[in-house]
């Protein structure tokens, strides 16, 4: 299944929060969708002005910024020094989960994708 484009807001030096459950998808034809099974799995986020340019801001579930829960949670939390580094306008994101990394399996897929606009930020710290 192919990523889903989901445009993003966020708030230069504001805590950005974002959180969905994943979904395989009806088992059967009107049936309940089915939640991935994402406990233990990691997953991964950049963002970056162009999809060439440098990482302005990385999430994984490594450094905290990602937690995967139970029924296919992904609850996604940037810190507010995280958005300040969001220094342009515009910029583009994707998330991907890996499900299995064990390189004979490789399962890598990517959930959601698509552009980010920035608000910037007015107030700032004073020394």
């Amino acid at each position: 299944m192919p990523a889903v484009v989901k445009p993003l807001f966020m708030e230069q030096g504001a805590t950005f929060t974002m959180g969905f459950n994943w979904y395989m998808g009806p088992e059967v034809e009107g049936g309940d969708p089915i939640p991935y099974d994402v406990v233990g799995k990691s997953a991964r986020m950049q963002i970056r002005q162009k999809i060439t340019s440098p990482v302005l801001v990385e999430a994984s579930t490594e450094n905290g910024r990602i937690t995967l829960g139970p029924d296919g949670r992904v609850d996604i939390r940037l810190r507010a020094g995280d958005t300040m580094l969001l220094t342009t306008r515009a910029a583009v994101y994707d998330l991907e989960i890996v499900l299995d990394p064990r390189p004979e399996y490789d399962d890598v897929r990517r959930v959601l994708k698509g552009p980010v606009t920035i608000d910037p930020n007015v107030t700032r710290e004073t020394p």
